[in-house]
């Protein structure tokens, strides 16, 4: 990205900067969204077996914090099967990209700083 001004006085690299940044945001948030809910399909699934030890409480109550829904929507801890996964699965996803959120202000501030700085 250079600092180069166009015609009509705005930085050449503003846009692509912006789409940068969308792009890592989203390939991010995308990335989180499936190893996330990999993960909880696997931790269920231990949970399930009786196989669960003290890591998979702790990646629980840290890469989880959706689990805190639970307590204001309480039918969500009544479903079983399927329904868990469908109930559980998209509000893990959506999560994910609320976590990718600080990718998108670093680079709205770090496009604000690039932008401000007056031409030489």
């Amino acid at each position: 990205m250079d600092g180069r001004q166009g015609s009509n006085g705005t930085l050449e690299g503003g846009r692509r900067h912006g789409t940068r940044v969308l792009v890592w945001y989203l390939t991010t948030g995308a990335v989180l969204a499936v190893t996330r809910v990999g993960l909880l399909v696997w931790l269920v699934h231990r949970a399930t077996w009786g196989t669960r030890t003290e890591t998979d409480s702790f990646i629980w109550h840290w890469l989880y914090p959706e689990g805190f829904v639970s307590v204001f929507w309480s039918s969500l801890v009544a479903f079983y099967g399927t329904k868990y996964y469908l109930a559980w699965g998209p509000l893990v996803a959506a999560g994910s990209f609320v976590m990718a959120t600080p990718i998108l202000l670093v680079g709205w501030l770090t496009r604000e700083r690039t932008t401000s700085r007056p031409s030489r």
